[in-house]
Parts: structure tokens; C-alpha cells; sequence
């Protein structure tokens, strides 16, 4: 099976083709990277590909980030690279999304109310999804949520001191992110330890040039 996956940076669009055998065992078929989408400055905007050993980078202009899928999916069509599913980051999924989910209309329907969220990034997320429904209509797509991981936080610890009313008025609650980053570092502290991740009480740090967090872990969520 090969599977695509799209992640979306403010200005940044990364994108990487896994094969995976019978035993969940993956290996990078090929990634792609495109910089400084729709940023104008002295340094021109480019695409960088690995792909067979090798790497190409090209300088080109790139306006928006589903231009920038566009670009990527028309190079895999051109090498005629088989793609059985595409994975998505969303970064913010509301109260809508406390899992991953198979993309369809009505799950569009919530990714388009969940845009104001994060402004920055769900839109771009979701042109991207468009541009993949378009381009491959017949293949699956999936998204994963950036929040979805910190969902389980009891209630104590993400209630803001707000009156009451005010809160189930606007939904305010406080919400956790780098979702795919603490599920990853979860799962291999389990593997180092050898411990299973349920046995484990985790304090993890999350350290990004754009974004940091730190969260407590237990149990696995």
C-alpha cells in the first residue's frame, strides 16, 4: 500500500509518499517540500523533491498552498507513482473531531466550521484537501487533528474561570496541540522503556522554531 501525506507550515507544504508492507513496516518511496509559499522578499520561493536517490530542487513561484499540492501531484502522476490513500494534518479540530476520520461530506461540512479556529492553518488544510479530491476523486482520504490527542484533558484542567452561561454560550475551553508529535514520543518512550504505554506517566516537550508546548502524559493520553 502506498499512502500520501500532506502538512501543511504557514508557509511551508510538506508532502512524503510511504510504502507499507504486510507488517505496518514503511519506507519512504519519495517527500517533497515547497518554501516560501506566497512569501514575496529578496529570496524567490522553490520545491525541493528526493526521490530515487536523488534531489531536485527547483525555483519557482508558488502563490498558494493548494498550487503547491497541485505541483506535487501532477510530479507523482508524471512518474506514475499508484496512491491507495492520502493522509492530511488538520490542525485544529473544535469540539467536532476527537479522532482521525475518513473524509467525506459530512466530515467537509465540519472542517468548514472549524476554518476560524485556526486561521492560518485549517484553511490552507482544507484547499489541499480539495485540490487531492479533485485531482485523485476516487481515492480515499483521511485527516488526522493536531488537538485530537488532548481531548481526554478532564474538565478541571481545561475550564477557564468564566461564568458558566458564558462557556456553553461560545464553547470556550482551553485545548492541547502538536497532537502527532506526543503520540509519536509516547510510543517511543514505550518501545525504549519497554513498558507498555499505559504503565507510563510522561512529561514530554514539544520544541518547534514556530511553535513549543509541554504535556503531562498518562497512560498514553
Amino acid at each position: 500500500m502506498r499512502i500520501l501525506v500532506f502538512n501543511c507550515g504557514s508557509s511551508s507544504l510538506t508532502y512524503k509518499i510511504f510504502e507499507v508492507g504486510q507488517h505496518e513496516n514503511s519506507v519512504d518511496l519519495l517527500s517533497g517540500k515547497f518554501h516560501r509559499i506566497g512569501v514575496t522578499g529578496s529570496e524567490p520561493s522553490y520545491s525541493e523533491t528526493h526521490y530515487k536517490g536523488s534531489c531536485q530542487k527547483n525555483i519557482m513561484a508558488v502563490k498558494n498552498h493548494r498550487e503547491a499540492s497541485s505541483f506535487a501531484l501532477r510530479y507523482i502522476q508524471d512518474n506514475e507513482i499508484p496512491i491507495n490513500c492520502i493522509g492530511h494534518r488538520f490542525v485544529h479540530g473544535g469540539s467536532y473531531f476527537q479522532n482521525s476520520e475518513v473524509i467525506s461530506r459530512t466530515v467537509l461540512e465540519k472542517l468548514e466550521k472549524c476554518l476560524p479556529i485556526a486561521p492560518i492553518h485549517n484553511p490552507i488544510a482544507l484547499d489541499v484537501i480539495k485540490e487531492c479530491m479533485k485531482t485523485l476523486p476516487t481515492v480515499m482520504q483521511y485527516v488526522t487533528f493536531d488537538s485530537a490527542f488532548h481531548s481526554s484533558i478532564p474538565y478541571c484542567a481545561y475550564t477557564y474561570a468564566l461564568p458558566k452561561h458564558i462557556i456553553e454560550i461560545f464553547g470556550f475551553r482551553k485545548y492541547g496541540f502538536h497532537c502527532l508529535s506526543y503520540l509519536n514520543v509516547t510510543k517511543e518512550a514505550s518501545l525504549l522503556l519497554k513498558r507498555p504505554s499505559t504503565h507510563l506517566r510522561i512529561v514530554a516537550c514539544h520544541l518547534g522554531t514556530g511553535g513549543s508546548s509541554v504535556a503531562a502524559i498518562e497512560g498514553g493520553y
